[in-house]
């Protein structure tokens, strides 16, 4: 008896600890100074963006979890072919807000095509998807063709890959804020750092390349978008690939030789035989960020 007692207890201080402290973090996290970026407002959604360079509109979308500076090694390489980079936070991630939408492939997929209305980017574009933003890419091919010029697909998730139990627990509406609170009071982002960190595989994690996940991530709202999206994701994509093979658009798969998606990121390329399958020998799911040169010249 005193053992349920004192389990009962113990879930109480759980979840009015794990209240207060989701109360303490909810509030908009602001954009610091001197972070890159400036505000749109995108479906009721204001989203941090940045634009830079000239010519050739191209379009990043970044995985999950991420956030505009993983692109930084990659968007030099681009300016420097003439194009003109669009990047963004996705809504829930990084200094972009969305705490009250529905995580889902189909949220993300209209959010990005009114980007691109509302700054008036100049169609067909590119779009550049990694890890997450791989199934966005390849929806928005499926849904407007006549929009998308080409698909250059990093570390492609294309299919199911499998969502960890912890995100299960973290995405419920229940208990979940109360979890993702707690977490991000004791652990801040090194919890999210280190499961990004695995997934470099041998390749070294580029010095710095955590520091602006540090603030963003510190708090629960990213890692309730994160998980929250992992479990939709792999009944979305199921839902989605059997329409793969209907993609006319030309296709550029990148993948690095070690990446734990490689396997679901072949079948792809065996769905769609047009596309280009690029292998990057030795390398995990980051290989934009590693070999940012290589992978600028099958972008464009």
């Amino acid at each position: 008896m005193k053992f349920e007692i004192g389990l009962i207890l113990f879930l109480l201080l759980f979840f009015l600890y794990g209240s207060v402290a989701f109360g303490v973090y909810h509030p908009i996290l602001k954009q610091p100074q001197g972070v890159e970026g400036g505000k749109i407002k995108v479906l009721g959604v204001d989203l941090r963006y940045h634009q830079v360079g000239e010519g050739e509109d191209v379009l990043l979308m970044h995985g999950c979890p991420g956030m505009i500076e993983d692109w930084d090694e990659l968007i030099p390489y681009l300016t420097a072919k003439h194009c003109r980079v669009t990047v963004y936070d996705r809504p829930g991630f990084g200094y972009s807000d969305g705490r009250d939408i529905r995580y889902s492939l189909d949220n993300n997929v209209e959010t990005a095509f009114r980007l691109i209305d509302q700054l008036e980017l100049k169609k067909p574009v590119i779009l550049v998807g990694h890890s997450y933003g791989t199934g966005m890419a390849l929806k928005m091919a499926l849904e407007k063709p006549e929009e998308v010029r080409k698909l250059v697909l990093i570390g492609a998730v294309p299919y199911q890959a499998g969502v960890p139990i912890s995100a299960r627990f973290v995405a419920n509406p229940v208990v979940g804020p109360a979890i993702a609170a707690l977490e991000s009071f004791v652990f801040r982002s090194r919890s999210v750092q280190g499961a990004v960190a695995d997934l470099f595989v041998h390749d070294p994690v580029p010095q710095g390349f955590f520091e602006p996940w540090k603030i963003p991530y510190s708090r629960p709202w990213p890692k309730l978008a994160m998980c929250r999206e992992l479990v939709r994701n792999d009944a979305e994509l199921e839902a989605m690939a059997p329409r793969y093979p209907s993609i006319k658009i030309p296709m550029t798969i990148v993948e690095g030789s070690d990446d734990p998606f490689f396997a679901v990121a072949k079948r792809l390329h065996e769905a769609v035989p047009a596309s280009e399958f690029v292998v990057f020998e030795g390398h995990g799911h980051y290989v934009h960020v590693v070999e940012p040169q290589k992978v600028a010249d099958f972008i464009r």
